[in-house]
């Protein structure tokens, strides 16, 4: 749900088509015109509505419009309840319920919870258990696969679905896994936490080799690298890896945030010339008092 028009958003607002025109046309409720003159809403605009205007609107109706009629998924979404959300979550993202996962995702999000809560207390426990089972033998490599993609899509659906506006004067940042490292989802999530704070971000992908990040640096300008470090066999990669890059850009204003289970280890070993992330919400952090 890229792009939702009037009757889309009167439906998750619980009021007339008109309420939104008038909405829009005073500029209250943010929106793109075609040049026919037809309004086109994102996740965003709606987000920024409902958290300047929640006494104009009582109820977010986002799951009856996805057409789940699951009173406990819409009770628990409504009052943020991760605890009790999670088993929901989990099963869905078992059963591939791709509508399941989308619509806790977005209704979260449209129910005025930070991003980053979502990703620390919903996303990653789930994903973490999914990985558990998969290491146990009780899960399949295709079904770990299969649960793992149904919420990358979801989340890299939501944040083509956010409005955010980003300054070309601002900062940047680059968001890449190290070799051998394969885990994609935290960098989309990084990479959406990051543009939500007002800073450009690209996310390359996982197990990207160090001196094609250097090479980079010589024709892009980033203040932030953000690392995905995680090691399957051996931590003595991370560290050549981590040294090599270092050394190259000691020279260059740039802040080398660190996230994985190769994170510690990386913090004993290079002290304050690497932040280290441990959460979402510790990204964000690091950004503010950067």
């Amino acid at each position: 749900m890229k792009y939702m028009n009037s009757k889309d958003v009167a439906l998750i607002m619980g009021v007339n088509v008109s309420t939104i025109k008038r909405w829009t046309d005073a500029h209250q409720l943010p929106c793109y015109q075609t040049p026919g003159g037809h309004r086109k809403f994102t996740l965003g605009h709606i987000n920024e509505f409902l958290k300047k205007n929640k006494k104009k609107i009582k109820k977010v109706n986002l799951l009856e419009l996805k057409g789940l009629t699951d009173k406990e998924l819409i009770h628990n979404v409504e009052h943020g309840d991760f605890s009790k959300l999670n088993s929901i979550f989990f099963k869905a993202a078992i059963e591939a319920d791709q509508n399941k996962i989308s619509t806790i995702i977005t209704g979260l999000y449209l129910k005025g919870a930070e991003l980053e809560n979502i990703y620390d207390n919903l996303v990653f426990p789930v994903m973490h258990s999914i990985g558990e089972l998969w290491e146990k033998g009780k899960l399949t490599i295709p079904e770990e696969h299969l649960a793992s993609e149904v919420v990358r899509k979801a989340i890299y659906e939501l944040g083509e679905s956010l409005n955010i506006d980003i300054s070309d004067d601002g900062p940047s940042a680059i968001c890449f896994g190290l070799a051998g490292d394969e885990h994609e989802l935290p960098l989309i999530m990084a990479k959406q936490i990051l543009e939500l704070n007002g800073i450009r971000a690209y996310n390359l992908g996982r197990s990207i080799p160090v001196i094609s990040i250097v090479n980079l640096l010589k024709k892009v300008q980033a203040d932030f690298l953000i690392i995905s470090a995680n090691y399957q066999k051996s931590t003595n990669l991370v560290i050549e890896e981590l040294t090599e890059l270092i050394g190259l850009i000691r020279h260059k204003k740039i802040k080398l945030l660190i996230g994985g289970n190769a994170s510690i280890l990386a913090k004993q070993k290079f002290g304050n010339m690497i932040g280290v992330i441990d959460s979402m919400k510790d990204l964000k952090q690091n950004l503010l008092y950067n």
